[in-house]
């Protein structure tokens, strides 16, 4: 890590300990006097912000710089995934002036939008939510950059998407779809094949894919071995945007799909675990550290300053000297020449705060979604589903996973008992504590799966999707 980046988040930490209340309150509660002076050598041993300790901790104004809420011009809130309530954050004119700076390199680098006449058509929730507002907000000032782009906004409707697509699309180079995977996936379900025709690229936020489901999704489009027309951007409510794929990063983690030395040398995962997201990001806009437990932090000069900020997903930071010599050891000479120096990656194997307890063992997400990507179920389901944990009145537990039918398909026993198989052999390959749990108990570890018809039972009607539902 450059120097310089330290530099930049020690002075963020000199300017908070002084101008915003709230942090010079949580630096007394945690034995640091906030009169001393901060440097490079006593930034790394200040004390860890989180939710609980800070977020929730204080009221608002006192967060801001001079504890003034002025100091926000836009406000967006969490979805509410971890906690079932939703939080307000807000950000000022260098927050968005630093997002627009990375959507800038995303559609340069990814779309080439400089040069082609472009549409974007924003799938992500509009209203408070950050996914729908911040691109919109990027997007308008790549406008302004010089890139030959439009947008459109239907949010999270499928329907008004597909009519946008057929009557605008035809009138652009080329089409970005952006949104979040499943309703993206479930967009190109319901588009008349004539209409996937067009030059669409993709966008994506919100959670983690996998490159089967990459490939999935653009043989749905006709472009297979084209994976760099979908690039991934990983961003929180609590940061902004925080990183991106680039063509190379895609290359790489595809690289190492089936390189189970430089798996783990790159991610510290072997090829049968899952893969993590791997995003390009930028340390004079997000300084990052991973603390003694692999979790990432991150220092963000914004109109809510945040310093060692715990979202809670672990992970690793990697520059482009560790990258190229990882990636010549495994022989990838071609594709080291290929990252620019001076980069910087973040490797993210998610949240560690979102999870189903089952019996006393944590069930994620990305336990569950490699079952979604079999070809024999793939266009039966959407892949949106719920995990949760039920107790009987002996409070015996059973893990159940509620499934979302695609559009036009009837649920019938054969489609519920792949999944089940699918599901119980993803979670024994990539989860060992249940690998453990499931010898141990047998039948009574195997998920309970029940099918639900296309947007019932709240699938598809939230802002965000929602994998886990947590006992009351």
């Amino acid at each position: 890590m450059n120097i310089s980046d330290l530099d930049l988040a020690v002075a963020v930490t000199e300017r908070a300990r002084r101008r915003v209340p709230a942090y010079a309150d949580f630096l007394r509660r945690n034995g640091v006097d906030p009169c001393d002076r901060v440097d490079a050598a006593s930034f790394t041993r200040l004390p860890e912000m989180t939710k609980d300790n800070y977020l929730t901790h204080y009221p608002q104004p006192e967060r801001y710089w001079d504890g003034r809420l002025t100091e926000a011009t836009v406000w967006s809130s969490s979805s509410g995934s971890s906690s079932g309530v939703p939080t307000q954050f807000g950000r000022g004119a260098l927050a968005l002036d630093q997002s627009a700076a990375m959507y800038d390199r995303i559609f340069t680098d990814s779309f080439a939008s400089q040069s082609r006449t472009t549409l974007l058509i924003n799938c992500f929730a509009m209203g408070t939510w950050i996914g729908g507002t911040y691109t919109m907000a990027g997007v308008l000032e790549l406008a302004h950059r010089g890139h030959h782009i439009s947008i459109a906004t239907p949010g999270i409707d499928i329907e008004v998407a597909v009519a946008t697509l057929a009557d605008l699309g035809p009138h652009y180079d080329q089409v970005v779809l952006a949104g979040y995977p499943p309703l993206i996936k479930d967009l190109l379900d319901n588009t008349p094949a004539h209409l996937r025709t067009m030059d669409i690229k993709i966008l994506l936020a919100g959670e983690a894919i996998t490159e089967k489901w990459r490939d999935h999704v653009l043989a749905l489009l006709g472009r297979e071995g084209e994976p760099e027309r979908i690039c991934l951007k990983y961003g929180t409510a609590d940061a902004g945007l925080m990183g991106y794929e680039t063509p190379t990063s895609v290359a790489i983690r595809r690289a190492a799909l089936d390189d189970d030395a430089l798996s783990q040398s790159l991610f510290g995962v072997s090829v049968d675990e899952p893969q993590p997201t791997f995003v390009r990001y930028h340390p004079e806009y997000r300084y990052t550290e991973c603390d003694s437990e692999g979790y990432l932090l991150f220092t963000v000069d914004s109109a809510m300053p945040l310093i060692r900020y715990r979202i809670n997903d672990r992970g690793k930071v990697l520059d482009a000297i560790m990258i190229r010599r990882l990636l010549r050891a495994s022989g990838q000479t071609e594709l080291a020449d290929r990252v620019e120096l001076g980069a910087h990656f973040l490797v993210l194997h998610g949240r560690t705060d979102i999870a189903a307890i089952f019996h006393s063992l944590n069930i994620y997400p990305d336990n569950i979604r490699p079952a979604f990507e079999e070809p024999d179920l793939e266009n039966a389901l959407t892949g949106r589903f719920l995990v949760e944990v039920l107790s009987d009145e002996e409070h015996r537990q059973s893990l159940h996973i509620r499934v979302e039918l695609a559009r036009g398909v009837g649920g019938d026993a054969r489609i519920a008992e792949l999944f089940t198989e699918r599901s119980q052999a993803s979670l024994v390959r990539t989860n060992s504590e249940y690998r453990t749990l499931s010898a141990s108990l047998g039948g009574a570890a195997r998920p309970v799966v029940s099918l639900h018809d296309y947007h019932s039972a709240g699938f598809g009607s939230g802002a965000k999707d929602v994998y886990i539902r947590k006992a009351a």
